[in-house]
């Protein structure tokens, strides 16, 4: 399992400082994968622990998040790791999609 860093639009900084700004958010992502659990979200909320609000709001096919609320700018995924169960993104502001039989649960992890 690999984490791809999005060059494409972040293609003006260091790769490394993207992967550090996204934290432990991809080692749990790895390890739930190491682990086969069957449910991302439950997993990533007990490693997290203070509860997962969930935003409203899309995942492009591309990947990219678009808000519910208009005024807000659509978000392009820092990085990416395709999992058992789905692509994860990671966006700025410790966002994060996680995959879920139905689509994505976009959440803050910070």
């Amino acid at each position: 399992m690999k984490l791809e860093v999005n060059t494409t639009y972040y293609d003006n900084l260091p790769q490394e400082h993207l992967v550090e700004s996204l934290g432990v958010l991809p080692h749990w992502v790895r390890e739930s994968h190491i682990l086969g659990v069957d449910c991302m979200k439950s997993y990533l909320n007990d490693r997290y622990g203070y509860g997962l609000y969930e935003y409203k709001g899309k995942v492009k096919e591309d990947g990219t998040y678009q808000s519910e609320f208009e005024e807000d700018e659509d978000l392009h995924f820092i990085a990416r790791m395709r999992t058992q169960l789905g692509m994860v993104y990671f966006y700025p502001y410790a966002m994060v999609a996680i995959p879920t039989d139905d689509g994505h649960f976009v959440t803050r992890m910070d």
